[in-house]
């Protein structure tokens, strides 16, 4: 479980360029580790395989699906699903005391994005809203490419992210049934909605025509309304890691 959760969150850290008009094919892979917020749930390292897809409108990336519906030159609105959503833990990997609550599973989000290219230094501004079975989300973000060389980029991103009352209720909430069944839980716990923000720098180093390094680094904090949950440890979420992606 927590080798797939966090591949999530690399998956999600990896730049990609949206503004792409041609058919693409790019497949690979990295190595790296990641934090989750739930209580004795600690880092692990792990192997997640990298898909770049796209073909006409339609395209793979990561795990989301999406279709551009509109494009100009400096705006794209896409629809996408993302099948694994939210925060998945089995309670089994709780520490003692707090491992006997529901299981929390991926769920299924659908919504809207749109990016838009400023053309000022290259700055790139989007946002997007989602929703699942377990409640929805809105969100901001902005991206820059740098060109440190003809072969070495970086692209850092940061981004704010708004989780409803729903949402936070699934992942982070507490009932009573769960606390009665817990020694380390005292009460129930239902969270307002939320928010999370975070940075994140990916990196690129072209080998070959075809065939390119990439890193990738992100710090993510989760406010109040989280951490303060019995079943919350880590406010600030880390990932990192290297691999290498091949363009047909």
């Amino acid at each position: 479980m927590k080798k797939i959760l966090t591949a999530i969150l690399i998956l999600a850290a990896v730049p990609i360029n949206i503004f792409a008009s041609d058919n693409n094919l790019t497949i690979g892979g990295g190595t790296g580790v990641g934090s989750s917020p739930y209580k004795g749930v600690d880092y692990n390292d792990f192997f997640v395989p990298y898909f770049d897809i796209t073909y006409n409108d339609f395209y793979l990336k990561g795990v989301e699906i999406g279709y551009n519906m509109y494009q100009e030159d400096s705006f794209t609105l896409s629809l996408f699903a993302n099948p694994m959503g939210g925060y998945k833990v089995d309670a089994s990997d709780l520490s003692s005391g707090y491992d006997d609550i529901d299981d929390r599973d991926y769920q299924i989000e659908g919504g809207v994005k749109v990016v838009y290219d400023t053309s000022w230094y290259d700055l790139k501004l989007g946002g997007f809203a989602s929703l699942g079975e377990e409640g929805g989300s809105l969100g901001a973000f902005a991206f820059k490419s740098y060109f440190l060389t003809d072969r070495f980029s970086v692209i850092p991103k940061v981004y704010i992210k708004y989780l409803s009352e729903e949402y936070t209720d699934y992942y982070f909430g507490v009932t009573q049934t769960e606390a009665d069944r817990n020694s380390g839980i005292s009460g129930s716990y239902a969270p307002d909605p939320a928010y999370t923000f975070g940075i994140d720098f990916g990196a690129e180093y072209i080998v070959t025509e075809h065939l390119s390094l990439i890193g990738f680094f992100g710090l993510e904090k989760l406010s109040d309304e989280i951490s303060k949950s019995p079943i919350v440890e880590e406010d600030i979420l880390y990932k990192v890691g290297v691999g290498a992606k091949y363009t047909f």
